[in-house]
């Protein structure tokens, strides 16, 4: 009896088995079935920064377009196959915060095509051009661009990209790198920093890199707009300028100049490894004739009342060294001291200028000017750093010297 009792559970469990089994691979099919495509997309979360004129979004699951209005004035999720379109004079600037800034320009068409967990931000440009500015976040990550005849790969770079449906495609760096491999070529080619390259139909010979014309560098110089500083990023830099040097005891402002549409610069203060305020200079003369630069204006200051001028400065090491950088001190339109900062290397070195003033000679302004003319014809873009921007009291007859 006990083993006919076993036998009938035991049939009892195994055709349990064979009807639930089956239900259960096909629950978990239908679940496959259904939520497969949309584990095949990533959300990526953009910000608009903003929008002029008629601007549209497609979306790849209502497939249907909606219009950018103001009330669609803030975080904006892609999935893939979304698309976003301009029309004539219409552009839109995007970010992924920390990582990526985009301007979308008019009569333009770009389409997410980003792969799930992927590490490479996928776009594609259907027509028209993109200017982009990847972060320094975005370094474990990389951005590419395709058009319709190429594929552009960006890690740390300021960049253009253009084309049209099928006849052509560019690619500009203003700096930073691209790796940029054609259609039916196995072979990537890299442009370089104020470099760009073109393809076009029935090319014969595969094109190189070329150095950017004047017009390019004006077209690529937009993409400049899209550097920002948030509020807190300005509250830090005012809070580190106290402790550039003692110069800046007297500074109530300071920033950058360069002549319009053909001269960058941008400052920026920041600790170094040893908690040292540092002020990097980023500066751009490439076109011929421009200069750029940091003014610095001074309120309480009489050269009468100080020996020297003092500071530590080293140029980038990835990049020329400048041959020489000028300094002005302004009392308003009028300079009355002049000074060349040079040599220039990659390495830290000590500048030490008097100022040899032996009646009261106040100053509103100290100037530091970058241009094409004077840095050396391979040196018009670069950075250099300074620390310890000092100057010295002369001492009261009180004190020793």
């Amino acid at each position: 009896m006990n083993g006919m009792s076993g036998q009938r559970q035991s049939s009892f469990w195994r055709g349990f088995l064979l009807v639930l089994i089956p239900i259960v691979l096909l629950g978990a099919g239908l679940v496959l079935f259904f939520m497969g495509p949309l584990s095949q997309t990533t959300a990526h979360p953009y910000q608009v920064e903003r929008f002029s004129g008629p601007v549209e979004l497609y979306s790849s699951q209502t497939k249907t377009w909606e219009k950018v209005l103001f009330k669609t004035y803030h975080d904006v999720v892609f999935h893939r196959g979304d698309r976003i379109r301009t029309g004539k004079g219409a552009d839109i600037d995007l970010k992924i915060p920390g990582l990526v800034n985009l301007r979308i320009k008019p009569e333009s068409e770009l389409e997410v095509t980003t792969k799930q967990n992927d590490s490479t931000l996928g776009l594609k440009l259907v027509r028209g051009s993109i200017l982009g500015m990847t972060r320094d976040e975005f370094k474990d990550l990389e951005l590419a661009v395709e058009t319709s005849r190429l594929r552009a790969s960006f890690r740390k770079a300021l960049f253009l990209v253009e084309g049209s449906e099928k006849a052509w495609s560019s690619v500009g760096v203003l700096e930073g790198s691209a790796e940029v491999r054609p259609f039916g070529s196995e072979e990537p080619l890299a442009v370089k920093e104020l470099e760009s390259i073109m393809f076009t139909e029935n090319e014969r010979e595969l094109p190189m890199p070329k150095r950017l014309t004047y017009q390019e560098w004006r077209a690529l110089n937009e993409v400049r707009d899209l550097v920002f500083a948030t509020k807190k990023e300005i509250e830090e830099q005012y809070d580190m300028r106290k402790d550039a040097g003692t110069l800046f005891r007297h500074v109530i402002d300071e920033g950058t100049f360069f002549t319009p549409n053909s001269g960058y610069a941008n400052r920026k203060f920041y600790k170094d490894e040893l908690g040292t305020v540092t002020l990097r200079i980023d500066y751009d003369v490439y076109p011929q004739n421009s200069f750029s630069g940091l003014y610095l204006k001074t309120r309480d200051l009489d050269l009468s009342k100080f020996k020297r001028l003092s500071f530590q400065l080293k140029s980038d090491p990835a990049r020329p060294a400048p041959a020489v950088i000028r300094i002005e001190v302004k009392e308003n339109l009028t300079t009355v001291r002049g000074f060349a900062v040079k040599p220039i290397t990659n390495e830290w070195r000590l500048y030490s200028f008097d100022f040899m003033a032996q009646k009261a000679t106040p100053v509103s302004e100290i100037v530091f000017v970058i241009e094409n003319t004077r840095v050396g014809a391979f040196n018009t873009k670069g950075a250099v750093y300074l620390k310890d921007i000092s100057i010295e009291p002369i001492a009261s007859n009180g004190d020793a010297e």
